[in-house]
């Protein structure tokens, strides 16, 4: 890796452009109880408050490393914590608050994401559309493959104990978006999330959890889900997928709404 054993704790960042911490190819990191508010971009464009993306094929891969205790707000034009490429990260116990995306783990083709944990953040969306109605994703947390169609792809995730709301209020085009997006993973627990998935949005797929592409031994339980005419958890477009369980999950929905669609999908 470019850079090893980096920590940044206790810093405020503000005023920023692009990235207010970044952090690629950087192995064994820890960002721990820092601010970092009000990018300067806030109209149709990416802006993270935190970037940490390794390079697995060039053998930069980043391990192990945690995103802890930090307060991120007013980056309404994209995500507060972004990674491509990553093996072993924890992000747990912040706060991130008015963003367009909480938490953005999406996979590119030759990029590797294994071993997740996402933990007891609180997660709120902005009600700013910076894209003016243009398409753009709007999840809370999304563990997404972009694309990738695979097996296996992205592995080993938790996603545990979040509160999220405000999203999939705003146009994603194709892409599903809301509360939790996860899309082509394997071994991935989404357990004791409360989700407060009361705006309606106008994409194809708006849920409180949206699963798809492909899902292997996926195991939805003892969140907690509101929505208003939305789905509660969506389970569409899977192909080859096996053992995906949703149990003891508290649903209200609309009475218009299915509390769990399953639509699309082949699933062993």
């Amino acid at each position: 890796p470019s850079h090893d054993n980096e920590t940044i704790r206790d810093c405020e960042v503000y005023n920023y452009s692009l990235y207010g911490i970044m952090l690629s190819r950087t192995d064994n990191f820890t960002v721990d109880n820092n601010k970092v508010h009000d990018s300067v971009i806030n109209t149709g464009t990416n802006s993270y408050a935190l970037s940490a993306t390794g390079g697995t094929s060039s053998g930069d891969i980043q391990r192990p490393s945690q995103i802890i205790n930090n307060h991120f707000w007013n980056m309404p034009s994209w995500s507060c914590i972004m990674s491509h490429d990553i093996t072993d990260i924890i992000i747990s116990n912040n706060v991130l608050e008015n963003c367009r995306n909480g938490i953005d783990i999406t996979i590119f083709a030759g990029n590797v994401i294994n071993n997740v944990i996402v933990s007891n953040n609180r997660i709120i969306g902005t009600t700013n559309d910076a894209w003016g109605g243009s398409a753009a994703a709007n999840s809370g947390i999304f563990i997404s493959s972009n694309g990738v169609v695979g097996t296996d792809v992205i592995s080993n995730i938790s996603i545990s104990s979040n509160i999220i709301s405000g999203f999939g209020r705003f146009n994603s085009g194709s892409q599903a978006c809301g509360g939790i997006l996860a899309t082509s993973v394997a071994d991935c627990n989404i357990i004791g999330n409360i989700i407060d998935q009361t705006q309606n949005g106008v994409a194809s797929y708006v849920a409180g959890i949206f699963v798809g592409t492909y899902a292997a031994r996926v195991n939805i339980s003892g969140n907690n889900i509101k929505t208003d005419t939305k789905v509660p958890i969506y389970i569409a477009n899977l192909t080859s997928s096996e053992n995906v369980t949703v149990v003891s999950n508290s649903l209200i929905a609309a009475a218009t709404a299915s509390a769990v669609r399953v639509e699309n999908s082949t699933i062993d």
